[in-house]
């Protein structure tokens, strides 16, 4: 009875404190969580050590310890997490920290995304030209038809063997590319592309899906119905006397805020680019496989397109698209550029999506380069589409091409960003790139996790893929979802000329906005956070961090509908009693000696485990349950060491568990982007061997914090990766009173010309708070190697004091 009490008074007391405006401590997925995943919600700036969930009833149903904290160098918070997986039961909740505050509230089922993933997939519709949108599908975003595009005029630049400058074409449909009006093919090859794929790998969930657009009564998939309109304007942008592709269909200058019938400018088609005309050349190869069972004459016109655009570019492979100055009375273009001077991913890309489509291995295999390094894709880089292609008709090309190589580099990445995700940052999210429409990459992310996924099957994919969705939905520094209409907190005030000029309060729902910026950023506001995890603005003029793009919301879509599929198809794997644990595995460093990790059951549970360094606090139960691992002993050797534990239900295996713990490494890598503080530098995408992301941006005075654990007392062998374009970097490292390195950096001739400079430093056994001191910047940093040499020390370290007085007198000397 006490016991009862003292809930119905926690419950009473958490719901009156509680039941204000949400705190802006606690960050979570705003929308909800599939019943079976991991749920966990990120608390920011706090000394609490529990939390609670509720039900609407404000009745506290599940209790828990909150982890250790740690520090988020890109937001400058302090981040706990809390886990909550153990809650399965539908319904909705909220999560309270006390003297802290509740949540937005969230919804837990089975069918929690579907409303937000239609709403995703159908922003394309709202992004259609040259058609109005009804009131019966648009509802009161309902508009007039604009641009048209029937008379667009060709420019001096895109003159061809027959097409001359004034000559008029026609060019309707597509959609507008972004906040803009104009149609731009670069960005709508990796747009279509990502939404192909996304048909091709879950047709069968498509296939039973509707959003209501006015080709919803069709036969046929609304996805591929959507897709279609795009691709009619595609293929009028390619010239039908050489094959070539024009870059855009465009104004002379963008637009001011005006709805789509009141602009009365110009449109024009552009220069032809190698960018453009391979990636339209591969586009058109994927829509003849994925077209030819619906509409075969469609998909005809689509290969002979995607062969012609494949000769041009290749009589053509090496011209970048330049905006064209006015000229012969005609005016000059300042729309986007989507400018590219590397050509090899998009043919690679284009070669892939051929090979496929053709069996041609002889005119196509020889092009695919897979020595090349594969990226997260953007619309620069899509050498991954052509990758995720290969892999998906592994069956069919596997006798022209590596398929094993294939899988390499798209796991390869995936184990590279994913031991981010649960080793470097606390939010346990893999947010390291900040640049221009960072949710895109954050979408293009968990679509590699899911290949991954797919692949191996190791469920830990999947759950990283989940939080990349988990983050845009409102796991992230920002407090917002950032998906428009959704959630407790959303992005409402997007950078997108509809929603700006229709009078109608906030944005049409369903878009992404672009996201936090870490760069310059150049539009209407100069109080952005110094912490690029925070740098956003819900403002229309914010168009560098809340801008929308078909490039990002193609992406999301994708990852919004894959992730409802995929958890479908598991859960009729399951077993009539299953056991699953969150996480799958779990990593000790050699200071931790506790982790704790959920049980999932509808059933009674035992686990065993035959490994003496570490012991289990609970091995049975029945239903969920969390559990804690203590390490008893300590790892001493150089390698990691690795053990398991089995999870039975009704005495038959249910699931395996991984335990890994690290050695007294004598060779580690401290990568340059795992800081725990920084001031002034920022993070960006490498093309240095070991791939992942360098920081740069580092200037005078600049410094990075890095807690690194020493495994021995002795000398050390500090191997700095760097590069230098055309000055002279130099930098210490020290702790308190102690410099313990100091180099130089001369030039390498680029961003991206890496070498590697040597140094020593003697440190003592233990942890260490490793600061790096920028004293002439101007260069890039990869990561640090350290080398255990000997027990002597061989190298002097220096005090602080002396060391900057040696630096003056240098400096006054020079």
């Amino acid at each position: 009875m006490k016991l009862f009490l003292i809930s119905v008074i926690m419950s009473i007391t958490l719901g009156l404190a509680y039941s204000q405006e949400p705190t802006t401590h606690i960050r979570l997925n705003q929308i909800g969580f599939l019943p079976l995943t991991q749920k966990i919600a990120a608390i920011v700036e706090t000394d609490a050590e529990t939390f609670f969930i509720q039900n609407e009833l404000g009745q506290t149903i599940y209790s828990g310890t909150l982890g250790n904290a740690a520090t988020w160098a890109s937001s400058g918070e302090s981040v706990k997490i809390a886990d909550f997986s153990a809650v399965t039961k539908p319904g909705t909740y909220t999560l309270s920290v006390p003297q802290y505050g509740t949540s937005h509230p969230f919804t837990i089922s089975d069918s929690v995304f579907d409303e937000i993933n239609n709403a995703i997939v159908k922003a394309f519709y709202f992004n259609r030209a040259s058609t109005e949108l009804l009131p019966q599908h648009a509802g009161k975003y309902a508009r007039k038809a604009g641009h048209m595009d029937t008379e667009v005029i060709i420019l001096p630049s895109a003159a061809g063997p027959k097409r001359k400058a004034g000559d008029i074409i026609s060019a309707p449909k597509g959609w507008y590319d972004a906040g803009d009006y104009n149609k731009y093919i670069v960005n709508s090859n990796i747009s279509v592309g990502t939404l192909l794929l996304a048909y091709e790998n879950y047709s069968e969930y498509f296939d039973t899906l509707t959003w209501n657009i006015p080709e919803s009564s069709s036969p046929h998939a609304d996805l591929l119905e959507e897709i279609r309109w795009n691709l009619d304007w595609m293929l009028t942008m390619q010239d039908p006397d050489d094959g070539g592709v024009y870059n855009k269909t465009t104004e002379s200058r963008f637009c001011t805020t005006l709805m789509p019938h009141e602009v009365k400018a110009p449109r024009y088609v552009v220069a032809k680019g190698t960018a453009a005309t391979f990636g339209f050349a591969a586009v058109m190869a994927m829509s003849y496989r994925i077209y030819k069972k619906i509409d075969p004459e469609f998909a005809e016109t689509c290969l002979k397109a995607a062969e012609y655009a494949w000769t041009w570019a290749q009589k053509n492979p090496d011209i970048p698209y330049v905006n064209p100055r006015a000229e012969q009375g005609y005016p000059a273009v300042t729309t986007g550029g989507y400018g590219d001077n590397y050509f090899d991913d998009e043919k690679t890309w284009a070669a892939s999506e051929l090979l496929i489509a053709t069996k041609n291995d002889k005119k196509y295999a020889p092009h695919i380069n897979l020595q090349a390094q594969f990226d997260v894709p953007d619309w620069r880089h899509v050498g991954m589409l052509g990758l995720y292609s290969l892999h998906n008709h592994r069956a069919h090309i596997q006798e022209f091409v590596d398929t094993n190589l294939v899988q390499y580099h798209i796991l390869s990445k995936a184990k590279e960003l994913q031991t981010i995700q649960f080793h470097e940052n606390p939010y346990q999210v893999v947010a390291i790139d900040f640049s221009w429409g960072s949710n895109g990459i954050m979408a293009n992310q968990a679509i590699l996790f899911l290949y991954a996924y797919n692949i191996t099957k190791n469920y830990h994919f999947f759950n990283a893929a989940l939080s990349c969705y988990d983050y845009i939905l409102g796991r992230n520094a920002t407090e917002y979802c950032f998906v428009t209409g959704f959630g407790g907190k959303y992005s409402d005030n997007v950078h997108h000329r509809t929603s700006g000029a229709d009078k109608i309060k906030g944005s049409v729902p369903g878009f992404v906005a672009g996201g936090p910026n870490g760069g310059n950023k150049r539009d209407c506001f100069g109080n952005y956070s110094r912490f690029a995890a925070k740098a956003y603005v819900d403002a229309y003029c914010s168009f560098t961090t809340n801008e929308v793009a078909i490039n990002w919301q193609a992406p999301l879509t994708y990852v919004a509908h894959a992730i409802k599929s995929e958890y479908t198809r598991w859960k009729q794997t399951l077993k009539n009693t299953y056991g699953i644990c969150h996480p799958q595995s779990v990593l000790f460093s050699q200071q931790e000696t506790s982790s704790e990790i959920t049980i999932l059951s509808n059933s009674s549970w035992k686990i065993a485990h035959n490994n003496s360094w570490f012991s289990i606090e609970t091995t049975e139960g029945d239903g969920n349950a969390n559990i804690q691992i203590q390490c008893v002993e300590q790892n001493k050797a150089d390698t990691n060491r690795i053990g398991y534990f089995d999870i039975h239900t009704n005495n038959e295996f249910s699931q395996r568990v991984y335990i890994t713990q690290k050695g007294k490494l004598t060779k580690f890598r401290i990568e340059a982007e795992s800081f725990i503080a920084m001031y002034g530098v920022q993070t960006e995408n490498t093309t240095d061997t070991s791939g992942g992301t360098n920081v740069g941006w580092i200037h005078n005075d600049d410094f990075m914090e890095y807690e690194i654990n020493f495994p021995y007392t002795g000398t050390y062998k500090l191997m700095y990766r760097v590069a230098c374009f055309d000055n002279i970097g130099s930098l210490y490292v020290s702790e308190h009173d102690t410099v313990y390195s100091h180099i130089e950096i001369d030039p390498t001739g680029g961003w991206q010309s890496w070498v590697t400079i040597t140094d020593t430093a003697f440190f003592t056994e233990g942890t260490h708070i490793i600061k790096l001191n920028v004293l002439e910047g101007g260069f890039n940093l990869n990561y640090i190697d350290f080398h255990f040499l000997s027990e002597e020390n061989t190298h002097a370290n220096k005090k602080l004091s002396d060391f900057l007085k040696e630096q003056e007198t240098i400096e006054y000397k020079e």
